[in-house]
């Protein structure tokens, strides 16, 4: 089941709590591409129940709170067709037959433009996804965060972040902003969805006004309808070996396991050569240590930014790597195509220049009659006739303009010709691909082309 929405729907203004948001969701995913309208859509409340693994009993009463609650509520959205800002209710129609547990539902038809024929800007996801996801802060970080998955990066200033997910009345403070929703939306999508991410202030400026999200794929989640895990023992080895690391620096085994659960995998093989150095730097000027734990922690803390940045211009580098590959194997190809088609045309040249030589002597002498006197007084003719007058016929000057002429004597010259496939393949050429870039090969052999 997959949901599309449009940009401007992802950035929409409005606030749904956690059911809401998954019955909207699920509306989405069961429109079909080809919809060009909003039907009224029918919901087993069976289906949508063990979907969202919900265990209420009273099937009415549930959906009957929940649509009615949906019903109330709108969004403020942008407008391609108003070039505005425009308020939106989420349904316009909602029915339930409780004798075959269905509901009947149907999008206000305001929203046709950002959930029916989505061509361009747009994110789309699989509903399994977001499943798991308890706060409904989760999913639309979930569902920013998506939209720029292939940017690897997201920024936001506080103000814009806050007002997207509607708690400008709500965690004024930063530090509770952080932790009720970018840290609790950061472990669940960890741990539930296929991105991943790990978030900075930008600038200096206190109070934070600017954050940076960097955004990572989590590789394998939901490649199939089945959540793919480590094996349990697998698990407890590599939890195993990263407390005895964070232990070694003088972290509690508490600590260590917490920091092994909040911390990302990378972050913490990145970090600990680090501390170590730095320990054993202090050991050599004969330093004190007086807390372990905390000189560890606090060079944990100081080093994210870093982290992040070199994780971030580590990024860029294999990009621009990536592109400059990209550039010289377009650059290789064309050469070689360039190439072909040149051994090509000279041979069909050759062809054509030995079927004239080949003519008995007076159609050959006849033909070479019409073509001199065919030749115009632009200067390449002129040369043409200079040179067949110093050269004869087999000047290259006078075959450059007599190899054309023939073709068009001859109408029926093309089929008799190979084509350009049929020439590559009788002459041996192969295009190889190696790390290195594209390569000619003839007959085998390397072909050097300059």
């Amino acid at each position: 089941m997959i949901v599309n929405k449009s940009n401007h729907l992802v950035e929409a203004r409005y606030k749904l709590d956690v059911s809401e948001q998954r019955l909207i969701l699920y509306m989405a995913s069961i429109i079909h591409n080809d919809d060009k309208d909003f039907k009224l859509y029918k919901i087993k409340t069976s289906d949508f129940k063990e979907l969202f693994q919900i265990k209420h009993k009273g099937a009415l009463e549930y959906f009957d709170k929940l649509t009615n609650r949906l019903m109330s509520k709108h969004l403020r959205i942008f407008s391609d067709k108003n070039s505005s800002l425009i308020k939106i209710g989420w349904i316009s129609f909602c029915s339930y037959d409780q004798n075959e547990g269905v509901i009947n539902i149907r999008f206000d038809p305001k929203l046709k433009e950002f959930l029916l024929g989505l061509k361009e800007f747009y994110t789309s996801y699989k509903i399994v996804n977001v499943i798991k996801l308890k706060s409904t802060y989760s999913i639309r970080m979930y569902e920013l965060l998506k939209q720029y998955e292939k940017i690897k990066h997201r920024d936001f200033t506080l103000n814009e972040l806050r007002d997207i997910l509607q708690v400008n009345e709500k965690y004024k403070r930063w530090d509770n902003f952080k932790n009720k929703v970018l840290n609790v939306a950061q472990s669940e999508l960890k741990k539930h969805t296929d991105i991943s991410y790990e978030f900075m202030p930008l600038g200096s400026s206190k109070p934070i006004e600017k954050l940076r999200f960097y955004i990572n794929s989590n590789e394998n989640k939901y490649s199939s309808s089945k959540i793919e895990l480590l094996s349990e023992n697998q698990e407890k080895k590599s939890n195993n070996i990263i407390c005895e690391s964070l232990i070694s620096l003088g972290i509690t085994e508490k600590k260590a396991l917490e920091i092994e659960k909040t911390e990302e995998m990378d972050f913490i093989n990145w970090i600990i050569p680090k501390i170590e150095s730095r320990k054993s730097a202090k050991f050599e000027k004969k330093e004190m240590i007086y807390d372990h734990e905390k000189y560890a922690l606090t060079i944990m803390e100081a080093q994210k930014a870093n982290f992040l940045a070199e994780r971030e211009q580590t990024k860029l580098a294999e990009e621009e790597k990536k592109n400059r590959k990209v550039k010289n194997d377009k650059k290789q190809k064309e050469m070689i195509d360039i190439y072909l088609k040149n051994e090509y045309y000279r041979s069909i040249s050759n062809y054509i220049f030995d079927k004239f030589l080949n003519l008995d002597s007076v159609e050959k002498n006849e033909l070479e009659k019409r073509f001199i006197s065919s030749l115009s007084d632009n200067f390449i003719d002129k040369r043409a006739k200079d040179k067949y007058k110093e050269e004869g016929i087999h000047s290259k000057s006078v075959k450059m303009r007599l190899i054309p002429f023939l073709k068009k004597t001859w109408e029926n010259i093309s089929e008799e010709l190979h084509s350009f496939d049929q020439f590559k393949k009788l002459n041996g050429y192969m295009i190889k691909e190696t790390k290195s870039g594209y390569f000619l090969y003839k007959n085998e052999k390397p072909v050097e082309i300059t």
